[in-house]
């Protein structure tokens, strides 16, 4: 359908599709978080707020307070005013078993005219992408502060969705199931005093898989979209300062294992993922985050990033800062020189 090729240029000009062809819903790399945006899209050993639920579940296994959160942005303002983002998110500790969280993600992606190769209007569309997750994470080993999380995510993909002509094949709708498995592992030494540490190094690993699932089928079942399987570890370094100040420095390496060369006939993206370790471009194509934050009395936030993607061959460079205010966290960031050049806030309430 002309839809799905209108849509598919959106997403290449917004510099979201690592590469043409390889997967589909890019919504879920999306980075649904100011604060994350701030970092460059680093943290994901960070994971000590409700951005977990994205990033990271595994964070959640620290977390012992609740928070609600919602996020709002147009992601090409200007250029395409309908593509627009909002999520929402809530997390609350359950006791004995760990943190919960709940999340809601939505894209639209605006409509338009279906038009025949002959210039003909065959009808209208409206696209919109929605993923719905359900996230735990519990602190199975506090002794060695190793904590584990996984997210349940069903994902409704509506790329053409409205009236248009009945003969075309398939109704461009389509939903997929998925899950992400995480590991956090925070240094004993967080609960050490601070005059013994600073000779110490603070660091914080994190691994994840995000994504596996069934494949997206729009037409007949003939043939079945993978999703962006995807493979991150992180570290994260808590820079050592006198009280009221706290550094951070973040480093992210990001991978997308889904293969164009895996089983199309496949169920399961694992496919894909057990494909791409044998490419020989697979060092090449590595996103690499670096990000860093300032923290005052956990108060006021600065925050800094940048963001090298070699297969979108783009490198951003972001900006943030955030206040907490009577358990009000406003986040504010922006990606500098890009299309999607926009400030990005995120509003949440600590309970």
């Amino acid at each position: 359908m002309k839809a799905i090729v209108q849509f598919i240029g959106i997403l290449l000009t917004a510099g979201l599709v690592m590469a043409q062809g390889e997967f589909s819903a890019p919504v879920l790399l999306v980075n649904p978080d100011a604060r994350l945006i701030g970092t460059g899209g680093a943290g994901v050993a960070l994971a000590d707020d409700i951005s977990a639920v994205y990033l990271n579940p595994a964070g959640l296994g620290f977390q012992h307070n609740g928070e609600f959160a919602a996020h709002y942005s147009k992601l090409l303002p200007g250029l395409y005013d309908q593509f627009d983002y909002l999520s929402i998110a809530w997390k609350g500790p359950v006791r004995d078993y760990g943190t919960f969280g709940v999340a809601l993600r939505h894209y639209s992606l605006g409509g338009g005219d279906i038009m025949h190769t002959d210039g003909t209007v065959l009808g209208d569309y409206n696209s919109s992408e929605t993923v719905v997750t359900i996230s735990h994470g519990h602190n199975c080993f506090p002794d060695l502060g190793l904590a584990f999380g996984a997210n349940a995510k069903i994902l409704f993909s509506n790329l053409a969705s409205g009236d248009f002509d009945p003969s075309i094949e398939g109704d461009g709708s389509a939903f997929a199931v998925m899950f992400d498995l995480a590991a956090l592992w925070q240094s004993p030494m967080r609960n050490i005093n601070i005059a013994d540490r600073f000779s110490l190094a603070p660091f914080d690993f994190a691994m994840t898989f995000a994504n596996f699932g069934t494949r997206l089928d729009y037409s007949d079942g003939n043939h079945r979209d993978p999703l962006p399987l995807t493979w991150r570890l992180g570290m994260a370094y808590h820079h050592l300062l006198p009280p009221d100040h706290q550094l951070e420095y973040l480093f992210d390496l990001e991978r997308i294992m889904t293969s164009i060369d895996a089983d199309a006939d496949a169920d399961m993206a694992i496919v894909g993922f057990f494909s791409s370790f044998g490419n020989e471009e697979f060092m090449k194509r590595i996103n690499l985050k670096l990000g860093t934050e300032y923290a005052f009395r956990q108060m006021f936030f600065g925050r800094a990033g940048v963001n090298l993607n070699p297969i979108a061959e783009k490198t951003s460079f972001n900006l943030g800062f955030g206040v907490i205010y009577n358990n009000i966290k406003f986040d504010f960031a922006d990606e500098i020189g890009t299309l999607n050049n926009s400030l990005r806030l995120s509003v949440a309430y600590l309970l």
